[in-house]
């Protein structure tokens, strides 16, 4: 029994040292390893070719090469303690990382760490001077073969573009990796082109041509690596030659095997920054498509021209959107296996659908599938999500930008909601009609659950059905504590505002204020009344008697003295002796009514005159100022 307790105590232990000296393959520290060496390797891939070329008698110090074989030594120590992916599962067995490391990487980074040319050079110092000189050229080509290291180049940079999401910056990067590679090219071909002329030593030699051609007399060896590149990139980009071409037979042969190996190269290089540039303006062409397509269905409907400039904006944004998220997500996890994507709907939207707390009553499993049924949608400025009044349509949290709750009849806003908030719960599970409305600020994008698919999900799952219909039974007295809900008035939970009891104290409150306040505006001090008052002043000189008003009478011999044609026509017409007591003639009945109207305005003026004469006996103690 104790060597068996004994014996899984030391597995145990074991399997926690392997794992624990054991590097991750996505581990930062082991990312900046990685850096660190393909810098390294770029600095020696241009070091060591100029080297050859130019036949430098003080090559690299002793040091830098000790430096350089221990650095690459560690870094197969490093491979070797690294965990590896097999067959989609991470390994963290040392037996197996080693096996997968011998396949194939092991053996290109051994020969590259192998000091070649240092064994070979320690081994020949008694040799005499000829044989050494042909040693130096043999060891300077072994140097080379630490350039090995360069395959890794494509794959440690693809490391370095699978931890950016940044779409612009990913496209720099391809770029800025076609660039390495073309110079690489040209500055190896260049260097190998000077080091088969100046092995030649023939007076009309690629180098002697750089020399004669060049106007100032050359001295220095970075001018002739200048001219090489140029004859390089040259040749890989035109076809013949222009200021230098090869001039001697191997020169010739070299320059031949440059134009097969770099018309395919440079061709698949070339046909990948194409194949960037056409990614990048797909969508600006696509975006202008969609503009003008929109553009001409409004014209062709008639369409008010106020309306015009919304739709452009909202097509700008959700394009822009798109662009900045670069794959369709629906599409991308279709390709995966139905727990794969599951979980990774769970990552997505778990951390939202969660931050509603209600959901923390239902089986884990109710949250994978309903994460899955979480969809996005975007709303313009001041488009309406909920009506008030309207069924429940489902629950939305909100992604960016920011709504506003407000009332339907005075359009006052109550709350804003921004960035991880979330609404709808209460119709989502009362499915009781919206109490309030729901408004978009700005433009803003929320994920929704809608109520058709948490029924369906309920349907699957009956344990997260009986889970619900408790929380039903729970809210049917009108209690929402168990939703979370808080009053947006008091603060208090269980309520919503428009049911809440603050706001009739707040109404009996205003009620009361303003009839204190009226009752007030009533009670003025006497002193002040001569402020509010206006009176009407009669003239004292003027008499408003009946004689006056009347007037005195005037016999027609005295009105018309001039004429006593007229006043005997008057009398006749006035005074006829059958209408004498009834006044029925055209003249009398005019006489009968304007003494009517005289006597009726008569009385008027005597009322008014009486009232006004009142006025002075009133005392006024009450006056309505409102």
């Amino acid at each position: 029994m104790i060597s068996k307790q004994q014996t899984t105590a030391q597995s145990k232990t074991k399997s926690i040292i392997e794992k624990t000296y054991v590097f991750r393959p996505e581990s930062l520290l082991r990312f900046m390893w990685e850096i660190f060496m393909l810098l390294l390797v770029l600095y020696l891939g241009i070091l060591l070719p100029y080297i050859l070329a130019f036949q430098e008698n003080n090559s690299i110090p002793v040091y830098i090469e000790y430096t350089i074989t221990t650095l690459y030594f560690i870094d197969i120590g490093i491979n070797l303690n690294t965990a590896v992916y097999i067959r989609g599962f991470l390994c963290l067995n040392h037996k197996l990382i080693i096996r997968e490391y011998l396949k194939f990487w092991f053996w290109i980074d051994l020969v590259s760490a192998l000091p070649i040319d240092m064994i070979i050079e320690i081994s020949s110092r008694n040799v005499n001077y000829l044989k050494t000189v042909r040693l130096i050229k043999i060891i300077r080509i072994f140097k080379l073969i630490k350039l090995i290291k360069l395959g890794k180049l494509k794959y440690t940079i693809a490391k370095i573009e699978d931890r950016i999401s940044s779409k612009n910056l990913i496209t720099l990067i391809l770029i800025l990796k076609l660039q390495i590679y073309i110079f690489m090219i040209a500055h190896i071909l260049g260097c190998l082109m000077i080091s088969i002329s100046r092995e030649n030593y023939n007076p009309k030699s690629f180098i002697n041509l750089i020399v004669n051609k060049s106007d100032e007399l050359i001295t220095k060896n970075i001018e002739i690596y200048i001219s090489s590149i140029y004859w390089a990139y040259t040749t890989m980009v035109s076809i013949g030659y222009g200021d230098f071409s090869p001039q001697t037979t191997e020169e010739r042969t070299f320059g031949i095997i440059c134009m097969l190996m770099s018309s395919v190269t440079f061709g698949v290089i070339i046909g990948n920054i194409g194949s960037i540039i056409e990614k990048n303006s797909k969508f600006e062409k696509m975006r202008r498509e969609t503009i003008q397509s929109v553009n001409n269905y409004l014209k062709q409907n008639n369409v008010e021209k106020s309306l015009w400039q919304k739709v452009r904006m909202y097509i700008e944004y959700t394009l822009s959107e798109s662009k900045q998220e670069e794959i369709d997500l629906y599409d991308l996890l279709e390709v995966l296996s139905g727990p794969l994507r599951e979980e990774i709907y769970l990552n997505l939207n778990g951390t939202e659908l969660f931050s509603c707390s209600i959901f923390m009553n239902f089986p884990l499993v109710f949250g994978h599938k309903l994460s899955r049924m979480m969809h996005s949608e975007v709303y313009a400025p001041y488009d309406d999500i909920i009506f008030e009044g309207s069924p429940p349509i489902g629950l939305y949290f909100i992604q960016t930008g920011s709504v506003e709750i407000y009332d339907r009849k005075s359009r006052v806003g109550i709350k804003e909601l921004k960035f991880n908030n979330y609404f709808g719960e209460i119709g989502l599970f009362t499915r009781k009609h919206c109490c309030a409305s729901v408004r978009s600020k700005e433009y803003s994008e929320v994920l929704t659950i809608t109520c058709e698919d948490f029924d369906a999900v309920l349907y699957i799952l009956p344990n997260a059905k009986l889970v619900f219909d408790e929380i039903i039974k729970s809210i049917i007295g009108g209690d929402l504590s168990i939703l979370g809900v808080y009053c947006y008035l008091c603060k208090e939970l269980g309520h919503v505002a428009k049911k809440c009891t603050m706001i009739q104290k707040i109404r009996d409150y205003n009620h009361e204020a303003w009839l204190n306040t009226k009752n007030k505006s009533k009670k003025i001090c006497k002193n002040h009344m001569n402020k509010y008052l206006r009176y009407k002043t009669i003239p004292k000189n003027e008499d408003y008697g009946i004689k006056n008003v009347k007037g005195i009478k005037v016999p027609l011999n005295v009105l018309y003295e001039n004429k006593p044609s007229l006043v005997s026509a008057c009398k006749n017409f006035l005074f006829k002796k059958d209408d004498q007591t009834t006044c029925n003639t055209p003249m009398g009945e005019v006489f009968n009514r304007t003494t009517k109207y005289y006597t009726s305005a008569l009385s008027n003026i005597i009322d008014d005159s009486e009232e006004e004469n009142e006025v002075d006996k009133l005392d006024i103690t009450d006056f309505d100022m409102t």
